[in-house]
């Protein structure tokens, strides 16, 4: 089927029935697309930073401030890797006793497999007695400048995207501009 013209020099109208194609500006696409990509990477960056502070500062609240305990192991559950097919460690749980009341939570600090009734030695922070973990994890590790490389990759990312969008532009506008002295 051929395209069919209304009027001598008008354009085709297609196959569309009822409404006219729309068109679409490659430089306003290009121009959203590097938008979402910037707004996202902006939000990634502030999220792994946040996160990257808080993990420094409950670490540093256990070290500083937390009590030693003794948890008694509960049950480990065992956790896969991305691909599901191996395994990555354990996730165990503990109960444990603070100004005598006795609680249940989530061990961090290690990926051993312990067997249910088993003690281990663990700190429990005071003001936020959900956040309990090994002794060695506490003694051995640090507030760490390797939990803000995340965040610090993501925002080298953002630098690079902005970067290159603004140079891109820029070396657009200098090709439109007329030269001086040169008249069309």
């Amino acid at each position: 089927m051929e395209p069919t013209h209304s009027e001598p020099g008008a354009p085709p109208t297609g196959y569309i029935r009822g409404a006219a194609g729309v068109g679409a500006e490659p430089p306003k696409i290009a121009a959203a697309v590097v938008w979402f990509t910037v707004s996202l990477l902006a939000l990634l960056g502030i999220v792994l930073a946040v996160q990257a502070a808080h993990e420094n500062s409950r670490h540093a609240a256990l070290r500083d401030d937390g009590v030693a305990v003794s948890a008694s192991i509960i049950r480990c559950v065992g956790q896969a890797t991305g691909t599901g097919i191996t395994g990555d460690g354990f996730t165990c749980y503990g109960s444990f006793r603070l100004d005598g009341v006795r609680r249940t939570d989530r061990i961090l600090g290690s990926s051993r497999l312990y067997q249910p009734g088993a003690e281990v030695a663990a700190v429990v922070d005071p003001h936020h007695a959900g956040v309990l973990a090994t002794r060695s994890s506490v003694a051995n590790g640090s507030s760490r400048w390797r939990a803000y490389l995340g965040a610090a990759i993501v925002i080298t990312l953002l630098a690079l995207v902005v970067g290159s969008s603004t140079w891109r532009c820029r070396r657009r506008q200098v090709w439109r501009r007329p030269l001086a002295g040169v008249s069309s």
